[in-house]
């Protein structure tokens, strides 16, 4: 008798685990299914990492990432240094801040600020399918940068943006 006991109790701490352990699991998977299903089809290559501004290396790691509470966004903003032009700096130094995007709704505003001074770095209007041409933002590397901010709108009507502290490379 104590044996099967034994078996009932252990029977119902397994059914008990595989509960608490699928609970988050689907939480998580109805959680984020708009993500999951902006990643799929494609879809990585519209989005990028809204905290880091990087891309995704596929379908998988777009909804990974989107799986984990991660957000999405259609804007990138690079940081890879690059030499700035002329009426840049004095002297001559090196500029970070390339703004491209695709997703977007078209023929509508965008800009990016640096929130160190709330200036407006630049500012235009999507193609109407939806792209933003890419752009030279010219932050100089020397200058101190809080953060480069980006804004658009998705199609539905959406804000959406990207954030990259200051950084060259």
């Amino acid at each position: 008798m104590h044996r099967l006991g034994r078996l009932l109790v252990a029977a119902a701490v397994v059914v008990a685990v595989g509960v608490i352990a699928e609970g988050p699991a689907v939480a998580a998977k109805d959680g984020n299914s708009d993500n999951a299903h902006a990643c799929q089809q494609g879809g990585h290559k519209n989005q990028f990492e809204a905290e880091t501004g990087n891309p995704f290396k596929n379908a998988g790691d777009c909804a990974s990432h989107a799986a984990r509470g991660g957000a999405l966004t259609p804007l990138q903003i690079t940081t890879e240094p690059y030499t700035c032009p002329d009426g840049g700096p004095t002297p001559p130094g090196l500029c970070f801040g390339i703004i491209s995007g695709s997703g977007l709704k078209g023929n509508s505003a965008w800009q990016v600020i640096d929130f160190t001074d709330h200036r407006i770095l630049a500012q235009g209007e999507t193609e109407s399918d939806g792209t933003l041409k890419t752009t030279n933002l010219n932050v100089s590397c020397n200058a101190g940068h809080e953060a480069i901010v980006g804004e658009a709108t998705t199609p539905n009507g959406e804000p959406t943006g990207v954030t990259v502290l200051s950084q060259c490379g």
